[in-house]
């Protein structure tokens, strides 16, 4: 582990970031489910623990690629991912949680949303479903998502600039897997914070990387969030944090909170030292055993066709035989190249990998497992 002073935390703004060895021989993925090759940076700040990318000029314009062919949910056709319970059972993602800030928030009949990184407007349209009598509004890089958010009842606009120049303030602002994506995160949230009705709300939902190793692999996500950090960053923004029974969606994070009237003055949290080394060491575990086992077995498939999946495809090279998902939106279609199947059509003889938590994929083996198909497990992850 090396110290790099030319970088100050992107969270608490002066602490000292201890770079972590060993990722860089590690390939990434991109947001969108894509392989990306090797050579990434990866950061944990002593004073608050937030785990980070450095925004220097090669993230800069990996990102810049990585948008310019962007292709939220191709493995389903543009289908939003589905999110599972522990049983099996599956719902679209954004339903779920535009469910609970139904149940969480005493929302009016009639306001307006802004949702910061509104992608192809999924949010938007499970919003409106809920909420009828709202105005939705949005944020991107670009406008080419645009005839897809014009169909969406209660669509309004879609703002290309940064948040400053947004003429208007909000009820609600939503940033739904997008705060991890800001190059500036503190300053977007302050940002906000000025847009943000004096009665509104913050809804914030981020992957939760200390349940989920396999978030630090994703090239263009520049922070990856613990539940201390993201509370500690939305505070002392200016938003108060309302407390939930959590979590909403496996591995993932939801903050919800209200615009309060000056930031809070705080100390950073006390971070989980090692938390980013203990993951890399974990993920490049995990790379040798998969690989070995690539080598030994007949045929091998791999358990999922988002960030893990893909990432481990791109770790092994091009020897896989298919993947398999629960996801009805994905089975039958192909990704990277490889059909996608259920997993009560694999045939007899296969490995199937499994780059998933560890509790998670124990889970899915139970409840999956059947004479002749043999679930391989990660490796156990190193407290």
């Amino acid at each position: 582990m090396s110290v790099t002073p030319s970088f100050s935390c992107v969270i608490c703004g002066d602490g000292i970031l201890d770079e972590i060895d060993g990722f860089g021989v590690l390939t990434r993925v991109t947001s969108d489910s894509k392989p990306w090759p090797a050579g990434g940076r990866l950061a944990e700040c002593r004073s608050c623990g937030a785990i980070q990318k450095f925004p220097d000029a090669k993230w800069l314009e990996e990102i810049g690629r990585i948008y310019s062919t962007f292709e939220i949910y191709h493995q389903s056709g543009g289908q939003e991912q589905a999110v599972f319970t522990e049983k099996g059972e599956s719902m679209p993602r954004s339903a779920r949680l535009v469910s609970f800030m139904r149940d969480c928030l005493a929302l009016p009949d009639r306001g307006r949303l802004l949702d910061v990184g509104c992608g192809n407007g999924v949010t938007l349209r499970s919003f409106a479903e809920w909420f009828p009598g709202w105005s939705l509004n949005g944020t991107e890089w670009d406008d080419k998502t645009l005839p897809a958010l014009r169909a969406i009842p209660g669509f309004e606009r879609l703002y290309t600039c940064p948040v400053t120049d947004i003429p208007d303030v909000f009820d609600l602002v939503t940033l739904v897997h997008s705060l991890e994506h800001l190059v500036d995160p503190m300053r977007s949230l302050r940002d906000i914070h000025g847009k943000t009705g004096p009665a509104g709300h913050l809804f914030v939902e981020v992957v939760d990387c200390e349940q989920n190793p396999y978030d630090v692999l994703v090239a263009d996500h520049l922070l990856h969030f613990t539940g201390t950090v993201l509370d500690f960053a939305c505070r002392r923004s200016g938003f108060s944090t309302i407390p939930h029974d959590g979590p909403v969606i496996r591995k993932e994070l939801t903050l919800v909170g209200r615009k309060a009237d000056v930031p809070a003055t705080l100390p950073p949290p006390a971070p989980l030292s090692g938390l980013a080394r203990r993951h890399v060491a974990w993920l490049r575990d995990q790379a040798a055993y998969f690989q070995d086992r690539a080598n030994h077995a007949p045929q091998y498939a791999i358990f999922g066709t988002s960030i893990g999946g893909t990432w481990l495809h791109g770790q092994l090279g091009s020897e896989t035989a298919f993947f398999v998902d629960e996801d009805p939106s994905r089975i039958g279609r192909t990704h990277l190249g490889r059909p996608i199947m259920a997993p009560g059509d694999i045939p007899a003889g296969t490995e199937i990998f499994l780059p998933l938590p560890e509790a998670i994929a124990a889970g899915i083996a139970r409840r999956l497992t059947r004479p002749g198909v043999a679930f391989r497990l990660p490796p156990a992850y190193a407290v």
